[in-house]
């Protein structure tokens, strides 16, 4: 696990379940998080559930915890490791 503040994981959801999971899992953290679509221009408060429906699910996203916190900002991104596209 990268352990930079800056560090991102690209995600892709494959499921209706896969969306619901991570609408779940990101509504969890009390940190602002930021997603956005990888090669599209839209970026969104993935803390907004409204929000994160206003992007293409089909599209592989960019996520980024923003924390000073690196035993949140680890789990966080443990708990995303299955949606990983490397």
């Amino acid at each position: 696990m990268n352990k930079r503040k800056d560090f991102i994981m690209t995600i892709k959801l494959q499921t209706a379940d896969d969306v619901r999971k991570f609408v779940n899992l990101v509504a969890s953290y009390d940190a602002p998080i930021e997603c956005w679509e990888i090669n599209g221009h839209r970026g969104v408060n993935a803390n907004s559930v409204m929000y994160l429906f206003t992007l293409d699910f089909t599209r592989r996203l960019g996520i980024r915890i923003h924390t000073q916190d690196t035993e949140l900002e680890n789990e966080f991104y443990k708990k995303l490791e299955r949606y990983e596209v490397k």
